[in-house]
């Protein structure tokens, strides 16, 4: 399947089995979001921007990326989303996986 080898797979009663005992066991197994995505093109936006991104807002002055989806990240490289470039160059959020920072 796609980048993904079968003999990596994880069955669901597994999963559901590891989950009962702790759901910490089942995020060690899981693969991260962008993985799945790592043949679409990495845009790294600053901080300012990523708090709109991830506020569902458009962001301006992309016109020299390339149009289409594309994988979206912070500067410090954490994966935020999925944000789509259109033909007039603004950057338009389409799946957020980063709502908000925890602060401790």
């Amino acid at each position: 399947m796609g980048n993904f080898k079968s003999e990596n797979m994880i069955e669901m009663s597994t999963i559901e089995s590891l989950a009962e005992r702790d759901i910490n066991n089942v995020r060690e197994k899981l693969l991260p979001a962008e993985k799945a995505l790592s043949e679409m093109p990495k845009l790294t936006i600053n901080s300012n921007e990523a708090a709109k991104f991830c506020a569902g807002q458009e962001i301006k002055d992309f016109s020299d990326k390339k149009n289409g989806l594309t994988r979206v990240y912070k500067e410090d490289q954490k994966f935020i989303g999925i944000g789509e470039v259109t033909l007039n160059g603004v950057l338009f959020p389409r799946r957020i996986f980063i709502t908000q920072e925890k602060t401790s």
